[in-house]
């Protein structure tokens, strides 16, 4: 099923700050609507070209997840499609509701083999007015990300920490034709803080760019304009368009707490090594959601075939070793289902099956996913 025709934005109440979109809506078109209103919607994935239903599929995350967390936390109602062609209209405006068990939450994150979302009602916050960016390059990737819990445990709170190693910054920028304020370090930290006054912001930027220094930052670069802020965010939103276009194999979706981090990478290495398969990492570092990008390089096929399973075996048990698991908001799809028990047990997976069974006995909606293995 298609719904790239159903992208229409049907109401912004500014009144109870909800807006009603069709699921068909790409997430870049509702921001620039409601950013004209002086409104903000703030789960973002990262990727200019998701759509709303893609989103609640996944229960995306995203790029503003430290400060505003998931999609979850914004979708208020739904109207769904059961397989039998009933409708649900679940949810509604309002912020509080206490009858009966949360169907729309089950739905919320299940990748579309329950019913097929056509409208959602999403609530909306009020734009900030000042927003900074700091761009950090670091001699090593360690360096990085061992910063990130430092930052948040001294409450500077800020909205995105993004992280990501100079190879994968290299193949977006010959992608886009566009080059980031510094491209010469091994690793970098990207955060967005946000506020009402300009003069607090630049306090916490000061604050943060202090922890970064102190941490073996080799600079810290600030943009406080509109339009340095929209480029650099930009080539950050296209980092999985420029990699798929590269013919990167695989991009993992693993996430950890956030404060091992630094220890499931110095791990994700040593496998790259051990397997011989290039692996880069880029993510989510402030709710420890990693993607790592596999790349098969010049491996025959045969050796690849060896390889490719036991690698991304290893790169699963290992979050779940750290206390994660093994997709933070891409799902699992059809690749991943055989890597589920491991983290998962089986009783759960039979309460899932079951859960499956109610709402679609007859398996034709996003067949072949999950319930399958």
């Amino acid at each position: 099923m298609s719904f790239e025709n159903m992208n229409k934005i049907l109401e912004i109440d500014e009144c109870n700050l909800v807006t009603i979109v069709e699921s068909g809506v790409i997430l870049y078109d509702l921001r620039q609507a409601l950013e004209k209103r002086g409104l903000f919607y703030p789960a973002d994935p990262g990727e200019r070209s998701s759509a709303i239903g893609g989103n609640i599929n996944t229960n995306a995350g995203g790029i503003n997840g430290v400060k505003y967390r998931n999609t979850r936390s914004y979708v208020l109602g739904l109207e769904a499609v059961l397989s039998s062609g009933k409708v649900l209209r679940l949810g509604s405006k309002t912020i509080k509701r206490s009858s009966g068990y949360e169907l729309m939450h089950l739905i919320i994150g299940s990748e579309g083999p329950l019913a097929a979302v056509t409208k959602v009602i999403l609530k909306i916050l009020k734009l900030p007015k000042r927003f900074i960016t700091l761009y950090v390059p670091f001699p090593t990737l360690s360096d990085a990300i061992t910063t990130v819990p430092i930052v948040i445990r001294r409450k500077t709170t800020p909205t995105a920490i993004e992280f990501f190693e100079k190879e994968p910054l290299l193949i977006v920028e010959k992608y886009t034709g566009k080059t980031m304020p510094h491209h010469d370090a091994e690793a970098y930290l990207l955060l967005r803080i946000d506020g009402e006054k300009i003069n607090e912001l630049h306090e916490l930027a000061e604050a943060i760019a202090d922890i970064c220094l102190e941490n073996n930052a080799l600079d810290v670069l600030v943009a406080d304009t509109k339009r340095a802020q929209e480029r650099i965010w930009d080539l950050r939103g296209r980092f999985y368009e420029a990699l798929v276009e590269n013919d990167v194999t695989e991009i993992v979706d693993t996430v950890v707490p956030p404060c091992t981090i630094a220890d499931y990478m110095e791990e994700v290495k040593h496998f790259s090594k051990k397997w011989n398969i290039r692996i880069l990492g880029l993510g989510h570092a402030g709710d420890g959601n990693i993607h790592l990008v596999l790349i098969k390089d010049d491996l025959r096929d045969k050796d690849w075939k060896e390889k490719y399973p036991k690698t991304m075996k290893q790169l699963y048990e290992t979050a779940v070793k750290f206390g994660g698991t093994i997709s933070g908001e891409h799902g699992i799809g059809m690749d991943k289902k055989v890597y589920l028990p491991i983290s998962i047990g089986e009783e759960e997976l039979k309460l899932m099956k079951g859960v499956k069974q109610l709402f679609d006995p007859n398996y034709i909606l996003n067949p072949g996913k999950i319930f399958d293995i």
